[in-house]
């Protein structure tokens, strides 16, 4: 894969559960929609937090493959209907690269 422009192929992490049935896990796991009413926990952390995998050529901000980043919860396109896939991120809706 080639990346274009200004824009990064980030690896979410994991989401993290907290109190949620397996049935309900595995719906939200197959990108099914859960209604509020139907589950029996919450959901603790969606982690807008990743791995980037590529960056495009005309970056600026010095990102390389294998960075932890921070990126906008709502600013990406996913690679595929898993709700795992990578995504790709605009450079500036990157907000910090995280030094675990």
């Amino acid at each position: 894969m080639r990346v274009l422009g200004r824009k990064v192929v980030i690896q979410p992490d994991p989401l993290e559960f907290q109190g949620v049935s397996e049935r309900v896990k595995k719906a939200l796991d197959q990108g099914k929609l859960v209604l509020p009413e139907s589950y029996e926990g919450e959901v603790k952390k969606l982690s807008p937090k990743g791995t980037v995998l590529g960056v495009g050529l005309d970056c600026k901000y010095g990102l390389k493959v294998g960075d932890r980043v921070f990126y906008g919860a709502f600013s990406f396109e996913k690679l595929s209907s898993e709700i795992d896939s990578p995504r790709i991120v605009l450079e500036e809706d990157i907000h910090c690269v995280v030094d675990d």
